[in-house]
């Protein structure tokens, strides 16, 4: 995964010398694609990343 961190998936595929379907499938299972927002009660933290 930190691999992945300023490179494109092509590049840490090549690197690693795996496909980069395994690269994204590995990611899949690493990552959420959902938020449950119930979670966060206080969002004013990612307001000010946001430059809101």
């Amino acid at each position: 995964m930190l691999c992945l961190i300023n490179s494109t998936l092509e590049d840490v595929s090549r690197k690693e010398r795996v496909s980069d379907k395994t690269i994204m499938r590995a990611v899949s299972r690493q990552v959420n694609n959902k938020v449950d927002w119930s979670q966060y009660t206080d969002l004013a933290p990612l307001q000010s990343l946001a430059g809101v």
